[in-house]
């Protein structure tokens, strides 16, 4: 799929600027009459407020190119201010341009909108309050609401919410941090493991709850919008989730144990890291499935319906309960301690 915005897009983006330059300190006209009396001239660009392509301003490589190629994504300016702004991407950063085009398309509701245009487009900026922590791509996109606008939505969300406890996770898998160890005795150390063993199904049947069942009742019905706060508030549970996932990890990688029980703590690192590698996928595969809607959009349906699937499902390392039992045995036959926890 092309990263470039469709002639629908650019006549979309703009006639909502009324075809002047978005730029508040230009707002030059960028359309205008010619010496044929039967033709007009149009000076004015769709310009990618994320990079089209690598290499290009403010590209952002965890995109897709559908999501490059939506409206949500551009901004209406002037030939001059297009090179400008891509001439100087730490001047004008995605922030600033997003910015410049709410501004520029409220100011025109302001000066060719009806009365009634001017309440509904404050209202409409009331409502955005609320996503006032979030990016200004997902305010773009409760804005614009593009088709599969809710997948879009989930996909920025997730990447807020999850980007840091992800990549600090990335980091923990490295080894490139330590914590202070937690020295446990012979007393503490069984009934530390047993508690361990216990949350790491529950923390994973949580993530995987929030993946399966709130984030589909947040998409809405079947032919309903979906709800912009509610698909918000899932993604920060999902978050939050995360962040309880990577410090159980951090928890039993920075514990010791004395011998014999040192080999048997050695078991639990990893076991729900497998899950937060797969939130990585999340994302992208919400943003492809729109991908794949977009550019099939007015054909007809293929022979073989197209499924997108994502299981979050709580895997154990490949034979985990084996490696676990065969060190409990031998603690046992060791005499040190006898217990059944598995």
């Amino acid at each position: 799929m092309t990263p470039d915005f469709s002639r629908a897009v650019v006549e979309v983006l703009g006639k909502r600027a009324a075809y002047y330059c978005s730029n508040p300190d230009c707002r030059a006209l960028t359309t205008g009459p010619t010496t044929n009396p039967g033709k007009a001239t149009v000076v004015g660009e769709a310009a990618h407020i994320c990079g089209a392509r690598e290499k290009t301003a403010r590209f952002q490589p965890d995109m897709t190119d559908g999501a490059r190629a939506e409206i949500t994504n551009g901004i209406w300016l002037c030939r001059t201010c297009h090179k400008l702004v891509d001439d100087d991407e730490r001047r004008f950063s995605a922030e600033l341009l997003f910015e410049w085009r709410r501004l520029h398309e409220a100011y025109i509701i302001s000066r060719v909108g009806s009365a009634a245009d001017k309440i509904a487009s404050d209202l409409a900026e009331r409502q955005l309050d609320q996503f006032s922590e979030t990016t200004p791509l997902a305010r773009r996109i409760i804005c614009d609401r593009p088709r599969g606008w809710e997948y879009r939505l989930t996909a920025e969300f997730l990447r807020q919410h999850t980007k840091a406890p992800l990549r600090r996770w990335d980091d923990l898998s490295e080894g490139l941090y330590t914590l202070p160890m937690m020295r446990l005795d012979e007393e503490s150390v069984m009934p530390w493991f047993q508690a361990k063993l216990s949350e790491a199904p529950q923390l994973a049947k949580t993530l995987a709850k929030l993946h399966a069942d709130a984030i589909v009742a947040a998409w809405g019905e079947p032919g309903q919008p979906g709800d912009p706060a509610e698909i918000q508030h899932v993604c920060q549970m999902i978050g939050s989730a995360v962040i309880r996932l990577l410090q159980w990890e951090e928890e039993v990688r920075f514990a010791y144990a004395p011998e014999p029980f040192d080999s048997l703590v050695a078991c639990l690192p990893g076991a729900l890291g497998l899950n937060l590698d797969k939130l990585h996928e999340l994302p992208r595969m919400l943003d492809t499935a729109v991908d794949w809607l977009e550019s099939n959009e007015g054909r007809p349906p293929p022979k073989t319906p197209k499924e997108f699937r994502f299981d979050l499902v709580f895997d154990l390392p490949e034979g985990w309960n084996d490696r676990i039992n065969q060190e409990l045995d031998r603690i046992a036959e060791g005499n040190r301690w006898r217990t059944d926890i598995l």
